[in-house]
Order: C-alpha cells, then structure tokens, then sequence
C-alpha cells in the first residue's frame, strides 16, 4: 500500500447555495507527466501518456515495436504542432502553419518519409518569414522592448523544437519500418534482420538522446525565459500551455531515460523474463477487475517472444492440492482458496504475489510478473481493429457484442473438452489484427491511456526497477492513502469499497449502483460517516430478447434458460468489503442483518464486510454508519479524506457530503494532489457554508479544514 505525503498548496472558498463541486478528473497523486497530458489532451484527445508493452501474435508476440512506434509518433507529432501555434504571423502563413501538423502526420501514416525534409524546410522558410514581422520597430502586439524579448526566445524556442523534430526523423523512420516488417517478413527473417530487439532499441534510444535531447532542452530554457505578464490577457493561457509542454517534454525525455534499462529488463534484455497475463471477466467482478476465467504465459528474450501459452484457470486449479483457507467472502463460494480467486486483494502487488505464489505451487516456471487486464478492455481496443471474424461464430466479434457473446460461447461448452477454445481461437485472429492497428492510429493512444486512467490494465513485477517503471505509468495498481503523520495536524479518513461477485453468474454487468459518504461533526469533534449503497438489477425482457437474437445470429442455436441465468438473468449476489481506517468501529447497519456484517483488519486498515443479494428487477438500498477514530478541534485538526475506486467496472457515481455541527463552520482547501476543475468565482469567494458535496471523486483527495 503507498503512503502518500499530504501537501497543503491553497484555499477554495465556495460560493453559497452552489455547495456541489463536480470533480471528474481528480487524482490523490501527481502523474510525472500532467502538463504533457493537459497538451496532449488538446491536440489528440489523449489523458494520459505512459509506456506499456503492446501483445503481438500468439507465437511471436512483440512488445518493443509497438512502444518505440507510439512514443516518437507522439513526441515528433506533438513537437511539429506546437512549434507552429503560438508565433504571432499574418494571414497567409497562419494559414499555412496550420496546415502543417496535418502534412505531417499524413506522410507519417502513408509512410512517405522522403518528404519530411520538405515539410522542415517550409516550416524554416516560415520562421525566417515571421523573424521579418518581429523585427524591432515592426512589432504589431507591444512597444515595449521586453516583449520583443519574449518574442524572440518563443521563435528561437520553436526553431529549437523544429530542429529536435528533423533529429527524431531517422529514428521514427526506423520505427515505423519495423512496424511495417512485422507484417511483411515472416518471424524467421524479422529475428534474422534485427537480431537482438532490445539492442536495436538501445541503440534507437540513444540517438534521440543524443541528438534529439539536446534541442528540446535548449527550447526548455529559452521559453522558461518568457514573461508572460508581458503579453496581452488572451495570450497568457495558451502560452503557458507552451510553457510547460516544452518543460515536461524534456522531463519526459528525462525520464524515459532512467527508466531505459528498466523498459529492456522487462523485454529480456539481461534475461529471459515469464509473466502471467490475467483475463479478468467485469462481469463477474473481483477486487482488481474480475474474475480469472483464463490467463496467458507469456516468455520475452531480447525483445521477441519465445512462446505464449494460454491456459483455462480451472486447469491449473486441479493441480494444486494445498488446502489453503479462504478468506472472508470467499468462503461462501469454495472450501479453498484457489488461483481463480487469488485477485482478493484491491491493492495489485498484494494479489499479483498471491497469484505468483499459486502458479508456482502449479509446478510450472516461475513469473517474473503478473499483468491483468479486463473484457472491457478488450471491447475498447475492438474499436480499433474493427469486427473480427474467427472460427467458432457466424458473425464478426464487435466492441458492442463482445462480452455477450464470448461469455456464451465459453459457458455454453461448445467445445466440451476446451470449454475455453473459443477464447483461444479468437485471441490468435484478435493479436495480430490489433498490433497493425495500433501501429497505423494514432488514436489508439487515447484507447490505451483512458485504460490506464480506468485502470482497466494493471501490471506487478518482483524487480525493484520495472516495478518503478509501472507505478510512474499509472499501472501498478497500488492503494494509496495518506501518512498517519504529516505536517498538517488532520484527521485522516479513507474509503475504498470492493465488490466481489459470488453468484457465478455475470449479472454485475447489468447493475447499476451508486453511493453516497456523509460525514458529520459532532460538537465534541467526532466524525460519523453515513455511507449508503443503492443497487438495481436491470436486467429486462428487451435485454433478453436482444441476448437471444444475438446468439441465434451468432451460432444458429437457441440459448439455453440455464446459460441466460448465467449470463445476467439470474440474483446478484456479491460480497461487499469497506476498506476504511483502522480503528473505525462500526454505530448502526440499514438494510442488512447488523450481524451479518464482519468486522477485520487487512492491509492495515479494518474492513466491515456484507453479504448483498439483488434479484432481477429488485432494487436494494444498504446504509453502513461508523466512527472514525480521532477528532477534529476548531483552528487545530483538519479533516482529510482520500477516497479509492476497486480497479475495472464501471465508475460508480459518488457524491461526496460533509456537515459540521452547528458550533461549527467549514472551508475546503485542495490539496497537492487535487485538481479541482471549478470556475474561478467560485475559488475567490470567501464564504463559509454549513455544507456541501463532492461529486466524483474517486481516486481523489480532498481536505476540509474546521474552524
């Protein structure tokens, strides 16, 4: 579990009568690369920029190509884009730069590389252009010499980016050819070609860090330099933009690099490296996104796969024999604990080992990692590949039928030996279909960092350096909360609800669920929260009707009652754990028997735990009260609460309430780790409401100070 430092950086006053904040993009830990994002989000659409392996064919998976493609697309891209936005220029070369960023990213696609130097001396001829239109006495926008200043270093900045742009030239048109080999040469003459892959990455490597680097961090100081109170209002904000691309660009450069031998590690460049890839079903949830129908085995050798093996869970289950106890929850669905249930634990590392440990107690070669990844996953990079046919169905895979239809042709044991196979079968037509799309859209990066927000993609390794890899990607999967102790005297509170499906079924696909979390101070300075879970199965005649048409169109056959149960027709039952802090202790339950909830401790804070059965059509409605250990004090003790979405599903609508007691009054204060998005008005009011909500804000913190 990571402990998080709370940093205070400033106050929010909110205005009265609005007493809701809607904070959709909140997160309790700064990513290494937020202004990067925040450009990326502007020009692509893309949250988040990460490095992750991609998954080629069964047989020759590559995970190397993919990584180097994406990133110097991305980084050359976003260079050539802002080196023409943000100069001052006339009309007709406005026009023209305009135009550029689309020229290039269409050579780039059509792989016509001959012609980028052309593209270069263009944008050259229009910098010298607008060098003429900034020269002193011709400036159009201030008198005052000091902008003329700030002019030059945002033109001797672009210039700089133009330049490490035309440096990234040779490298990404090494990487898009090897994009392009992996589908023209068989796996025999691609290895023969490029013989070690991580050498070849290495090598890539270190000519954009010796050539590109030293560009953009020349662009770095000089736009560092500008003054941005020397321009005008409506310039300020998109000129900050520049500002901290440029800066994080180069940290981002930074910090690919330290993170280098790591991202070779990982492919086997000092050794073979095994890892275990999960495939988890959200339909039937689990603490790190599902339950684990099947997996993937996985060997990487010096970037290229050595075999990749996938294996029904329930096979390796019958080779275990230790009777390990289950833990609370479990124990209503297995007399032992086994590998299909072994993801229990919200915080990755915690289930990755558990699941390492049963995969060794199998017999087989030991993993170096676990990866997890979910059916919804699946289903957004469908968008990208298109239908995909394969044996076993009459009609193509889509983003849209995917879950349906893959859960009945597993469940439905069309083949009674492989229940499995149809899994299989599509995976060896889905693998390569999807590499050639990844590697020709460049939207497929918005797919896969939304995946990694969602954290619907997770990965553990036992190497201290690739593990620090994943977590500075976002993909560790790791709980976090705050210190006990830190530099803010605060009562620290922390929420993390886990749903953990014991129906068999895959109802949890249609359920629809929302919270709430209350917390009121009493005038002694305690905190109560209310925490109240409402449920709806809304599984229908219509959602029937389309399953059966489906399936019919699909494979001829009529759907068994018994298999639509298991699909979704049948009582949700799951198990719910709140993970809140240690010490809390449980004042009042509502809508299930108080003492059928359990009250434990595990990784270090206590968990009360419930048993929720939903029929079909029914709605259910259970409210948990509790008493945080400790108490706020007037102008001395602060309230903070950091609250934590279970990895995979849907996001479940929160609304976030904090109600003093009359003696009281409040104001809110974001924290470092906080991105509040909310108008300006409303943070420089100074009022002092009795109340107010937080919607949204899962993965977040916030904390509330009483006075």
């Amino acid at each position: 579990m990571k402990h998080l430092q709370v940093v205070h950086s400033q106050t929010m006053r909110i205005r009265p009568g609005e007493h809701i904040l809607d904070i959709s993009d909140i997160s309790a830990e700064k990513r290494p690369f937020d202004g990067v994002k925040m450009i990326m989000r502007r020009l692509f659409g893309v949250v988040k920029l990460y490095l992750t392996p991609e998954e080629e064919q069964k047989e020759r998976l590559l995970f190397a190509g993919g990584l180097l493609t994406v990133f110097i697309f991305a980084t050359v891209g976003i260079a050539l884009t802002n080196a023409v936005s943000f100069i001052q220029e006339t009309r007709a070369e406005k026009s023209e730069m305009t135009a550029l960023p689309g020229q290039l990213l269409e050579l780039v696609s059509s792989q016509r590389f001959g012609e980028l130097p052309d593209v270069f001396l263009k944008v050259e001829s229009i910098l010298q252009t607008i060098d003429a239109h900034v020269a002193p006495g011709r400036s159009t926008l201030h008198a005052e010499g000091s902008l003329l200043h700030d002019v030059t270093l945002l033109r001797e900045a672009s210039r700089f980016l133009m330049e490490a742009a035309r440096e990234s030239t040779p490298v990404m048109t090494a990487a898009v050819t090897f994009a392009t080999d992996i589908h023209a040469l068989t796996p025999e003459n691609l290895r023969t070609k490029y013989g070690s892959l991580t050498s070849y990455m290495r090598l890539q490597w270190k000519t954009i860090m010796e050539r590109v680097y030293p560009k953009v961090s020349l662009a770095a100081e000089r736009i560092a330099q500008v003054r941005l109170e020397d321009f005008p209002k409506e310039y300020r904000e998109t000129l900050g933009h520049y500002q901290a691309f440029t800066t994080d660009l180069r940290s981002l450069l930074e910090r690919v690099d330290h993170h280098m031998p790591a991202i070779l590690s990982l492919l086997g460049e000092d050794t073979p490296r095994t890892y275990a890839i999960l495939l988890q079903n959200s339909g039937e949830m689990r603490a790190t996104g599902g339950f684990i129908g099947s997996l993937a085995m996985v060997k990487l050798n010096d970037g290229w796969v050595e075999y990749l093996r996938f294996r029904d869970v329930y096979d390796i289950d019958g080779q275990i024999f230790e009777n390990v106890p289950p833990p609370p929850g479990i124990e209503t669905i297995s007399t032992f604990f086994r590998l299909r249930d072994s993801n229990y634990w919200p915080d990755f590392p915690t289930s990755a080992k558990q699941v390492a440990w049963f995969l060794d107690k199998d017999k087989g070669p030991g993993v170096d990692g676990v990866f997890a990844i979910t059916d919804t996953f699946v289903s957004r990079l469908l968008t990208l590949t298109g239908p995909v046919g394969f044996e076993g169905s009459n009609i193509p895979v889509t983003s849209e039928n995917f879950n349906e239809l893959m859960s009945f042709l597993v469940e439905s044991k069309q083949d009674k030996k492989q229940p499995k196979s149809a899994v299989f079968a599509f995976s060896e037509v889905f693998l390569p279909q999807l590499l050639q799309s990844v590697s020709k859209k460049p939207e497929s990066l918005h797919v896969l960092s939304q995946a990694v927000s969602d954290r619907l993609l997770l990965a553990f390794a036992f190497d201290p350096a690739i593990e620090a890899l994943f977590d500075d990607a976002g993909l560790s999967g790791r709980m976090y909360m705050p210190m006990e102790t830190t530099g803010e005297k605060q009562i620290v509170d922390f929420f993390l609800p886990v749903f953990t499906t014991t129906g068999g079924n895959k109802s949890d696909r249609y359920m629809e669920q929302q919270m709430t979390h209350e917390s009121i101070v009493t005038d002694t300075g305690s905190v109560q929260n209310e925490v109240t879970l409402y449920q709806r199965h809304r599984w229908s005649k219509e959602q029937e009707s389309a399953v059966r048409q489906l399936i019919r169109a699909a494979t001829g056959q009529e759907i068994s009652d018994e298999v639509l149960r298991i699909l979704g027709n049948e009582r949700n039952r799951q198990y719910v754990r709140y993970f809140v802090p240690k010490g809390s202790t449980l004042i009042s339950v509502e809508g299930v028997d108080r003492d059928a909830v359990k009250t434990t401790e595990d990784l270090g804070l206590t968990v009360f735990g419930f048993a929720i059965n939903t029929p079909v059509g029914a709605e259910k409605r259970v409210q948990l009260t509790y008493a945080l250990p400790g108490t706020v004090k007037s102008g001395e003790v602060g309230y903070y609460i950091i609250m934590q979405k279970q990895p995979g599903g849907a996001n479940i609508p929160m609304t976030k309430s904090f109600a003093p007691s009359a003696k009281a009054v409040i104001m809110a204060d974001s924290t470092g780790y906080s991105v509040v998005q909310d108008s300006p008005e409303n943070l420089r009011l100074d009022s002092r409401p009795q109340s107010f909500q937080l919607n949204n804000i899962w993965n977040g913190g916030y904390l509330l100070r009483v006075q």
